[in-house]
């Protein structure tokens, strides 16, 4: 099931900034694109980082996820939005947004960049941690995902 948080009417002459939420194994970034309808070169994550750093080490997983690099990760996400926002044309980030929290510096910089950004909550789409690990492109442990549950707010937020 995907929850739209937002209901605020959009300003016409502004482009969409959309901000997918879900647990990993939801495909947040083919929801982008197919449900959407964002250009694939238009839709970033945080993710990309760690796969670029496998590319760079030769990690045959094609994930070399570090916990120490999660904020560089974002930071790259957050340029190469930016740099995707040059364009006028939509967006779209497809990280986990666990809390919603972790919105909140898009959500920024979508307004000063003249973007409406439009958050969308895939949660787990109704599946449990086993059916969301076989969806998995990388290895993330179940007790990972389990966490990520756990402290997942559903609060609805208003687009802007």
């Amino acid at each position: 099931m995907t929850t739209r948080l937002d209901d605020t009417p959009q300003p016409s002459t502004m482009p969409n900034c959309y901000l997918v939420r879900g647990l990993p194994g939801t495909r947040r970034r083919e929801y982008a694109i197919d449900t959407l309808g964002v250009d694939p070169k238009r839709v970033f994550c945080a993710d990309d980082f760690f796969q670029r750093r496998a590319e760079e080490l030769d990690d045959p997983s094609g994930y070399a996820f570090d916990p120490e690099l999660i904020r560089e990760a974002h930071q790259d996400c957050m340029r190469r939005l930016a740099r995707g926002m040059s364009t006028g044309k939509p967006v779209a980030v497809t990280n986990t947004f666990s809390t919603l929290y972790e919105m909140q510096s898009y959500k920024r910089l979508a307004r000063m960049l003249g973007y409406y950004y439009v958050a969308h909550d895939l949660f787990d789409e109704g599946r449990s941690d086993a059916s969301l690990m076989e969806s998995l492109e990388f290895p993330i442990p179940e007790h990972v995902i389990q966490r990520m549950r756990a402290r997942w707010n559903l609060r609805r937020d208003g687009g802007g």
